[in-house]
């Protein structure tokens, strides 16, 4: 494991969020088919100016979230020969079922989602460089499938943002009981998602930019309650992460905040230490919040990933 040092941050792109998430490149919305014939939707951001592809990077983006969490990036990498394919995760908002939002009965179905659609990224992009990004429970799920993918098939590299792989101030004894009790005795009742708010979680900030923040719950793809067997299927996953970063067998950046209120910067460098994986390079941003594509720190973020990026295709 390795870790990258950087100048300090200046407020200066503290800006460019709102700008990019409101007036940035969206992309394009496509169909695609989930490997049990499930419909569901892309957004691509494809290279521009007709020139070969140099890479292409699979986003999977977290809890409550969207493809669109991914315009920072797919504005920025577009215009560098770089395809971003972002698809809508299974369990989440975009679902055209009312019943399947915020649920899910298996792991499996995403670790087997995302491992179908980087087979058909491959298949339509043979021979180019492909990526895997996850950000937060994005980057549970893709480490938990690089896990399972046989070599035939992994990525040239993964990107785990915002990675939270353990669980700080977990409930209190008593919430766990009940918690683990309803997790199998009660799998389809609900939970309201901040019903797992902490003191020390206050506010929720996750990004510095309060329009944004403030857009995340008024979104048409925010999800208020999950069911108790969503955070069953996803805590297997999480258990899973310690012998699946020790397994990495790729490269991989993992940018970190230190202001993320899902885990502590100290927490996940140890983590990383704990793991010991000498394909794993880390990136640390002092004053960003858990989106680090949304935070002060987004034009650093990009810039550290594309000369990642240009280190691991130099090998």
């Amino acid at each position: 494991m390795s870790a990258t040092s950087y100048p300090p941050e200046t407020s200066a792109a503290a800006a460019w969020p709102a700008q990019l998430w409101k007036n940035g490149d969206q992309g394009t919305h496509r169909a695609w088919r989930r490997p049990d014939g499930a419909a569901a939707t892309y957004t691509a951001w494809e290279s521009d100016g007709g020139a070969p592809v140099e890479r292409v990077i699979v986003a999977v983006h977290g809890i409550s979230g969207a493809p669109r969490d991914f315009v920072p990036l797919g504005h920025a990498f577009r215009r560098r020969r770089t395809h971003i394919f972002a698809p809508q995760m299974r369990g989440q908002g975009h679902e055209t079922d009312d019943s399947h939002r915020g649920d899910i009965t298996s792991s499996r179905l995403w670790l087997n989602d995302i491992r179908h659609f980087l087979r058909e990224t491959r298949q339509r992009h043979p021979g180019v460089p492909i990526y895997l990004y996850g950000e937060s429970m994005g980057a549970i799920l893709s480490v938990n499938t690089l896990d399972v993918l046989p070599p035939e098939e992994l990525p040239t590299g993964a990107i785990l943002a915002s990675p939270v792989f353990a669980i700080d101030n977990p409930p209190n004894w008593w919430r766990t009981i009940l918690y683990n009790t309803a997790m199998y005795l009660l799998p389809r009742r609900r939970l309201r998602f901040g019903e797992f708010k902490t003191k020390r979680d206050k506010d929720l900030r996750i990004t510095n930019d309060d329009e944004y923040q403030a857009a995340l719950h008024a979104a048409p793809h925010y999800v208020s309650s999950y069911t108790f067997r969503f955070f069953r299927e996803l805590r297997k996953l999480i258990l899973n992460c310690p012998r699946a970063a020790a397994r990495l067998s790729v490269p991989t950046f993992v940018p970190y905040a230190v202001r993320d209120i899902f885990i502590r910067p100290a927490t996940l460098e140890a983590f990383w230490k704990l793991a010991d994986n000498p394909n794993v390079t880390l990136s640390r941003y002092e004053e960003s919040h858990h989106l680090l594509l949304h935070d002060v720190a987004m034009e650093r973020v990009l810039e550290d990933l594309t000369r990642w990026l240009a280190s691991v295709e130099k090998r």
